[in-house]
């Protein structure tokens, strides 16, 4: 009935037709085995990639926990000097007040000008005597709204706690005392 495929192939007849075609299938065979033998070494080629990547990877990573640790101690280093820092600025700040609302004497108010208005405000405003509390310093800060305020070291904390006692006697006035903060400490 049908033909199978093999029937319908033209069959070598001749032996050197046969030999032919053996010496073709040959070299078909040669050129796989060649192909395959490249592919088996571009295998081995990537395995042994894959091989020293993975060793890369677990280096990095290994390299990567130690720098988050050593990160993690940088991090908690720094926090601890920070709240140092603040520590030893808000000690330094410690016999510091604001003076808000006094409005400058002149345009080139100096340091001794600051003080004598303070003064003047301690002496008639808080009822203190002025004369009693010594001041290191006081110059006014800079401000883009309105006047800055008045920044004043009491030499004596006894006499800071008294000026902020009084404080209280300012309630009616535009004027008000402050201690000196640190930004880290008005953030709260």
């Amino acid at each position: 009935m049908f033909d199978s495929p093999r029937s319908l192939r033209t069959e070598p007849t001749d032996t050197n037709e046969i030999l032919v075609a053996i010496q073709q299938l040959g070299n078909r065979f040669d050129s796989v085995d060649t192909q395959i033998s490249n592919i088996d070494s571009n295998v081995q080629e990537m395995k042994d990639q894959n091989v020293l990547l993975q060793d890369q990877i677990k280096d990095l990573v290994s390299a990567n926990t130690e720098l988050k640790e050593e990160n993690d101690e940088l991090q908690k280093r720094l926090k601890t000097l920070e709240d140092k820092m603040d520590d030893v600025e808000a000690r330094s700040r410690r016999n510091n007040i604001l003076v808000h609302g006094l409005p400058p004497d002149n345009e080139q108010e100096t340091c001794d000008d600051c003080e004598k208005v303070v003064r003047k405000m301690i002496n008639n405003h808080l009822e203190i005597d002025d004369a009693s509390i010594q001041i290191d310093r006081a110059h006014r800060l800079r401000s883009n709204i309105g006047t800055g305020a008045i920044i004043v070291r009491i030499t004596h904390y006894k006499d800071k706690e008294n000026i902020m006692k009084n404080k209280r006697k300012l309630k009616d006035t535009n004027k008000h005392i402050s201690d000196d903060y640190t930004p880290r400490i008005r953030e709260i």
